[in-house]
């Protein structure tokens, strides 16, 4: 299985998933009403949701397309959080 995860915006989460969940326990999964092994569907990520964290399990030619958005929205979250940092 492939799965492929990013980080994306607060506001963004919110409005595909609602509130973030609480962080996981070691060795747990975030406590979410989803089925993990679920392919091809995008969903919080099963250990990293609670940073806002996205995945899709196996995404077909048609998801990946939908997640590259993601991609891009969590590139350009990496590029301003760095843009801060050398600010300082």
């Amino acid at each position: 299985m492939f799965r492929l995860s990013c980080s994306i915006y607060e506001q963004d989460y919110q409005k595909l998933f609602g509130q973030k969940p609480k962080k996981a326990l070691k060795g747990e999964v975030v406590n979410l009403n989803y089925d993990f092994s679920m392919l091809d569907f995008i969903m919080p990520h099963l250990i990293y949701a609670y940073m806002g964290y996205i995945c899709i399990n196996n995404p077909s030619r048609k998801n990946f397309e939908i997640f590259k958005g993601d991609l891009g929205l969590s590139y350009q979250k990496v590029i301003k959080t760095y843009q801060k940092k050398d600010k300082k």
